[in-house]
C-alpha cells in the first residue's frame, strides 16, 4: 500500500515535469520519503509538546497573579484502610 501510494507521487511528479516542458525521471526511494514523514511527524509533535508547555505556564502564572488557588476549596478525605484478619489467623481458601 505504501508502495502504491510512492508509485503514484512518482508518476504525478513525472507528468508535473512532462506538462512543464522539463525532462525529468523521478524516483523517490522509500527510505527517504520515511525519514522525510518521520522529520516532519517529529516537528509537529514537538511543536505540540511546546505550545501545551507554555500554555500551562501561562495559565500557572494568571491564577498566581489573579490569586486564584483551586487547592483551598477542595475537600480532603482521609485514607480508610480496611483489613480483614480471620479469627484463628488461618487463611481458609
Amino acid at each position: 500500500m505504501f508502495m502504491d501510494h510512492i508509485s503514484t507521487l512518482s508518476a504525478e511528479l513525472s507528468l508535473f515535469a512532462a506538462f512543464h516542458g522539463e525532462r525529468v525521471r523521478t524516483y523517490l526511494d522509500p527510505s527517504a520519503v520515511t525519514f522525510t514523514l518521520q522529520l516532519i511527524v517529529g516537528v509537529v509533535v514537538a511543536a505540540g509538546a511546546a505550545v501545551g508547555i507554555i500554555i500551562s505556564k501561562l495559565k500557572k502564572k494568571a491564577k498566581d497573579k489573579l490569586g486564584i488557588d483551586l487547592e483551598k476549596k477542595k475537600e480532603v478525605e482521609d485514607d480508610i484502610v480496611v483489613y480483614n484478619d480471620d479469627q484463628n489467623g488461618e487463611n481458609n481458601n
